[in-house]
């Protein structure tokens, strides 16, 4: 019996990673990948299989695929892999630091050789990486009747569509029919804007908007190492995000009368300090004490440090001489709100104690 002996290699060629400051060391289990539709074909056209971890996306080439690849590589030496990137988790915005106001914005992130591995500038992606968002259709009004714009896709200049401004000033654009991703809008051949065109996530937050470009320098030495059966070294990209810093109040409500007289906190080792409180009355009628942090904080997921304590102080050398609450818990993502709309208002994570 003859025995066939059929082996395939498998490249590791890009890994893209996604970690975020709130989980520490651990990996995030929020975030979600997905090709655009545009870059699942072309996925398959090349032969390259995906693959999906919780922390990452992985793209891997067979030696048997070589040949497609190799085809597809020389019809379009500069291709494009676009992915959406989005959080199972509503507490996103609130774990991230980013401000509290970003309805119709998410993240975009593209591939830069400069940036050590980055797909942002900065350490973390920041504020400056927004993009105002439309899934296929948005209004835009202030402009004269008559007047033009024109979408272009940032990755063709042949992917382009021109709106006229009606009789209001309103410019109707429609990019329903052309591929997801980053658009500018230019006036007169100037750039006026720009935008992402991406799918709507029902049930899912939207983050962002992840665009790869394959150079052919890059592709072509993958195919030479795959000829000369040298190991790939995967390129790496990955995105960070900043856990969001907090200025923590704690409003205390006592059952007796002068129950929270000469009390304070106690931070321990965390080192945090509070101002001197203020007596407030909370929506529901009850009178309250109120502590807030002089300075803001991480959130994070595991909180580190002992827990707080509220004592009662009264000797000459400021011992406590009556614990009142032993264990003052630490403020969750869930109870955050902004002084104001303002994008650089103070975040308060509230935390409310009956004692």
């Amino acid at each position: 019996m003859q025995i066939i002996d059929i082996s395939i290699q498998y490249e590791t060629l890009l890994r893209f990673e996604v970690s975020h400051a709130f989980f520490g060391n651990e990996k995030p289990n929020i975030f979600r990948w997905k090709p655009t539709p545009e870059t699942q074909r072309l996925l398959s056209q090349m032969g390259i299989l995906v693959r999906y971890n919780t922390d990452c996306l992985i793209l891997l080439l067979a030696s048997s695929e070589l040949e497609m690849f190799e085809k597809k590589l020389a019809e379009n030496p500069r291709n494009v892999f676009s992915f959406t990137l989005t959080s199972d988790n509503v507490y996103f915005n609130h774990i991230t630091n980013i401000p509290l106001e970003q309805k119709g914005k998410a993240y975009y992130f593209q591939s830069e050789s400069n940036r050590n591995g980055l797909l942002h500038e900065g350490a973390f992606a920041a504020q400056s990486d927004f993009l105002p968002t439309m899934a296929g259709r948005m209004a835009l009004s202030g402009y004269q009747a008559g007047e033009k714009l024109t979408a272009s896709y940032i990755h063709s200049d042949a992917i382009k569509a021109e709106f006229e401004a009606d009789a209001n000033g309103i410019v109707h654009i429609s990019v329903e029919d052309m591929p997801f991703g980053k658009y500018t809008l230019a006036k007169d051949g100037q750039a006026v804007a720009s935008f992402l065109h991406l799918p709507s996530k029902g049930g899912e937050t939207l983050v962002g908007c992840v665009d790869f470009v394959l150079e052919e320098s890059l592709a072509q030495s993958w195919i030479k190492n795959f000829a000369e059966e040298v190991k790939i070294k995967t390129l790496s990209q990955e995105v960070k995000f900043e856990t969001r810093d907090t200025y923590w109040r704690y409003y205390f409500v006592s059952k007796y009368v002068g129950g929270l007289a000469h009390v304070e906190i106690e931070s321990g080792s965390l080192g945090l300090d509070f101002a001197e409180p203020t007596e407030i009355t909370l929506p529901n009628g009850a009178d309250a004490l109120c502590f807030e942090s002089t300075k803001p904080m991480p959130l994070l997921k595991k909180a580190i440090g002992k827990p707080l304590q509220l004592v009662r102080k009264k000797d000459s050398k400021g011992n406590a001489i009556r614990q009142v609450l032993c264990k003052v818990p630490f403020p969750t993502f869930e109870g955050i709100r902004a002084e104001s709309r303002q994008a650089d208002a103070k975040v308060f994570s509230d935390v409310v104690l009956y004692v």
